[in-house]
């Protein structure tokens, strides 16, 4: 199960990072600028660029944050729980700002099965009973 969680999670991370680059380009280019300067006169068009351009920098940081959260879950470490929340957020967090930012979704999956991944319990083992003196 770590390994299907693991993988789903960094196909959805990679996604992800890949549309909010792209998202970015976009936004930087000069033509996304002159779109930008026309949208601030406009009021509705103006608010769904800046809600594009918020959604753009949590996929950058989701994505980031998802790979890294993947590779933990296949190492078995830090907290399942942790993990997988952080997962189902960072697939859920972009959607919030703009439904077009559907390719980290993966990672909503990939922390459903984070919960069903089994960590050691991370007691030590109990040391082997002393030799008797003679």
């Amino acid at each position: 199960m770590k390994w299907a969680a693991g993988i789903i999670g960094i196909i959805g991370a990679l996604a992800g990072l890949l549309l909010g680059f792209k998202w970015l380009s976009d936004l930087n280019s000069e033509l996304g600028q002159m779109a930008a300067a026309m949208a601030a006169s406009a009021g509705e068009a103006g608010k769904e660029l800046s809600s594009m351009k918020t959604a753009t920098y949590a996929l950058l940081i989701c994505g980031v944050l998802g790979l890294i959260v993947s590779v933990l879950v296949i190492m078995r470490k830090f907290n399942r729980w942790a993990n997988a929340v952080l997962l189902i957020v960072c697939g859920a967090l972009p959607l919030v700002f703009a439904t077009k930012a559907v390719f980290g979704v993966p990672m909503i999956l990939a922390g459903l099965l984070a919960f069903a991944v089994k960590y050691d319990s991370g007691a030590a083992p109990a040391a082997p009973p002393a030799a008797p003196a003679k």
